[in-house]
């Protein structure tokens, strides 16, 4: 999509920047060196594979003889590699390549186990091209590298002006025994910075008429990776952000009234009866004379996303409406411009959200910057659901999840006057709740009266939301060897071994999705789920239900885990056996495990029976109503998803009375 940083004014741009001609000097980085390679002494510690014995960055503001603003960036990092593959991992270092940026200091050294140092220098960077994307790249390859030895690199780059808001991510799996962090800028120009997740809060300081940000130098303790956790968005990090210039008295910069607005003026021009015209033509076409305000969300965007090629480029005409219209091919900012503008004209009450993808940054709902500000959605508030619309495998009321259970920016139309504006709020955007996303079973096996190894089963299967979101809108373009193919896919979910004797559909039309589930229907003759003992006959009951995950966790959990989706599961199987037997051990299909937080319960898996004569029906209830599970809980919640892997294990005794 169009970076918001495009949509300011350049006026704006250049008002927020002016300063007196007469600050003019050499940025103070570019004095900087490494030091000597003898800093580092011998390493003692040889039961680290890496340690990272020195990092540090600085970001510089500076004007130049013309007053314009420069940006300098800083990284000096060095390295003690002791295993093979790390050695693999750091034998290329990569450097900043781009046009808008200029590289004014490059180089690197490795430093032996015995002090012995080799300096690599500009001439020794290497170019290569990426022949998928075709990006070029620059990089030093280094040499001579064995366990024990040093590798340090740093780099200058001049950079495009970029201050509304810049996160350094600082902590990884590897320790940092110092880390430095320094901003510096003008006396004049005043930024906000924070520290996010143990990283320490940087202090400021006035040197020579500048003013300077310090972190450290600090140790940084490394961060494990754990499963399900939303990894590079726990790392520690720091953010800065300009938020004054003294010269001229503006305030908030690199705040959202400035930014919110300029987007609604975008995205809500004041459009003459020419310009609507095409639009109006186009209402007619997809959503006729429905007056159900959902439907005509529905079938918009439903036309929107099987007719309107999205495609990546800054052409001018990807983003004008009327060629969208007719040409049906668009960039994101096109495909944005084309659904505000129908939902504006339709009188359809709408919001415009920013957010970030949680599983990559948490948007912080205080410290107001533009790098949260990464993907759009469109919040209908009468009906609370949202819209996605760049994303082809999402349907209205099932947004990308992981955009879902975040704060976002929200935009809302409001009318001062006659004149209409944006007003801007920071909110939290709740996810789609348990309730909406099913997977569900009904199952019926029958076990033959001559041959009780022998069974009947059917299988009805009905998925709704998430788990619908990824085929029930594409149904209708499936050909009918690809449903077999799809069916096959579910029949061997249960067991490798099967195939479904017959199959069918129901509720297989696209626009039901999110309105009626999508039902799977499946037969099967198989012996597969009985083995004889005997007289006896053991039944995999627990194997129709699906594989389940068996989460396993050694250490004591640190970070939250976050499902992508909330969602439930209902199963009832019923079990017909032949007269003359009877079931040895029903309570076995018994379990249970539940957990509650803050009093309310949001994980659980039940399962029971009941006995009729020759039939058993076991009922299954499993839920997930939250998304994030924070340490603290995670061992109820892994108890709940070992229940279903439990489950699996479960094999009923059918023997003679």
């Amino acid at each position: 999509m169009k970076n918001i940083r495009t949509i300011l004014p350049i006026l704006f741009f250049l008002s927020i920047l002016q300063v007196s001609l007469a600050q003019n000097e050499q940025a103070s980085c570019l004095s900087y060196d490494w030091g000597a390679a003898s800093q580092y002494g011998p390493i003692t510690d040889s039961e680290q594979d890496m340690i990272i014995l020195k990092e540090q960055k600085t970001v510089e503001f500076h004007y130049d003889a013309n007053g314009d603003l420069n940006h300098h960036f800083l990284e000096n990092t060095a390295v003690w590699l002791n295993a093979d593959d790390t050695i693999e991992e750091y034998n290329k270092i990569y450097l900043p390549y781009n046009s808008t940026s200029q590289l004014l200091v490059s180089k690197a050294r490795v430093i032996s186990p015995k002090g012995k140092e080799l300096v690599l220098d500009q001439s020794k960077i290497l170019e290569a091209k990426d022949d998928e994307t075709g990006r070029q790249y620059k990089y030093f390859a280094l040499e001579g590298i064995e366990k024990g030895s040093i590798i340090e690199y740093m780099y200058i780059e001049r950079k495009k002006p970029s201050y509304n808001g810049i996160a350094y991510r600082i902590q990884d799996e590897h320790p940092i025994s110092s880390f430095s962090f320094k901003l510096e800028s003008p006396k004049s120009l005043e930024f906000k910075l924070t520290s996010s997740n143990g990283i320490p809060e940087a202090v400021k300081d006035t040197v020579n008429g500048k003013n300077i940000w310090k972190i450290g130098p600090v140790p940084i303790a490394e961060l494990e990776r754990e499963e399900g956790a939303a990894y590079d968005a726990l790392r520690g990090s720091v953010s800065f952000k300009l938020d004054r210039n003294y010269s001229n008295g503006m305030r908030n910069i690199s705040g959202y009234s400035q930014v919110s607005q300029n987007i609604f003026n975008y995205y809500y021009p004041n459009r003459s009866l020419k310009e609507l015209e095409p639009l109006m033509a186009f209402i007619e076409e997809v959503s006729g004379t429905t007056s159900d305000l959902e439907s005509q969300i529905r079938k918009l965007e439903d036309y929107i996303k099987t007719n309107v090629f999205l495609t990546e480029g800054n052409d001018p005409g990807l983003e004008d409406l009327k060629q969208v219209i007719e040409q049906k091919i668009a960039n994101n900012t096109g495909v944005l411009k084309l659904y505000t503008a129908l939902f504006e004209q339709l009188g359809i009450t709408h919001e415009l959200v920013l957010t970030c993808n949680r599983l990559e940054d948490k948007f912080d709902p205080v410290f107001q910057s533009h790098h949260f500000l990464r993907d759009y959605l469109i919040y209908f508030p009468k009906q609370d659901k949202y819209l996605d619309p760049h994303s082809l495998y999402s349907r209205y009321g099932y947004p990308t999840a992981q955009l879902t259970d975040n704060y976002g920016l929200f935009i809302k139309k409001v009318f001062v006057g006659s004149f209409k504006a944006g007003l801007d709020e920071v909110r939290y955007i709740n996810p789609v709740p348990s309730s909406a996303s099913g997977d569900n079973l009904d199952i019926s096996i029958s076990m033959a009266a001559d041959a009780p190894e022998n069974t009947q089963i059917e299988i009805k299967r009905e998925i709704s939301g998430y788990y619908a979101s990824y085929m029930h809108p594409y149904m209708d373009l499936m050909k009918e060897e690809d449903e077999e193919e799809l069916m096959d896919s579910f029949a061997k979910s249960y067991n490798q071994g099967l195939e479904a004797q017959t199959y069918s559909f129901t509720n297989k039309d696209p626009k039901l999705f999110g309105q009626k589930p999508l039902g799977i229907n499946m037969s099967f003759d198989t012996n597969l789920f009985v083995e004889k003992a005997g007289n006896r006959y053991l039944l995999n009951i627990g194997q129709l239900i699906g594989e389940q995950m068996q989460m396993y966790q050694e250490k004591k959990r640190v970070l939250p885990y976050e499902n992508d989706h909330q969602r439930y599961y209902d199963r009832t199987i019923k079990v017909r056996i032949p007269d003359g037997y009877s079931i040895l051990n029903p309570e076995d299909a018994v379990i249970e495990h539940t957990h509650k937080v803050n009093g309310s319960k949001v994980f659980e898996f039940v399962s029971g029976y009941e006995m009729n004569t020759n039939e058993m029906q076991i009922t299954i209830k499993e839920t997930y109503a939250q998304n994030i599970v924070a340490p603290e809980d995670f061992e109820g919640f892994r108890k709940v998803i070992n229940a279903a892997a439990d489950f699996n294990k479960v094999v009923l005794v059918v023997a003679p009375k």
